[in-house]
This record gives structure tokens, sequence and C-alpha cells, in this order.
């Protein structure tokens, strides 16, 4: 990844612990409130 877009940021994450979900999900949640005019929109965690 890091050849083709340096300095893309990577997150590890596991779908069988959900290990780096919270990361992930912080990440599009300030990403998308950012890049829109509405905030009706909220990522949920997903619980366990």
């Amino acid at each position: 990844i890091q050849a083709v877009r340096p300095g893309m940021q990577v997150f590890e994450v596991s779908s069988k612990t959900g290990a780096g979900m919270d990361e992930w999900l912080e990440f599009l949640q300030s990403h998308f409130t950012a890049n829109t005019k509405s905030n009706h929109f909220e990522i949920s965690k997903i619980a366990d």
C-alpha cells in the first residue's frame, strides 16, 4: 500500500475478535463528519 499511496493510513482489523474496529470507526466518523454538511448520521459501535 505504501508503495502506491505513501502516507496512507492502514488499519488492522479483525472480524473475529473486533480488534481495531474502534479506531477504524473513529476514522470513518471523523472523515464523514468533515465531508458532510449534516451530522445526522452516526456510526455506532457494534456490541459484542
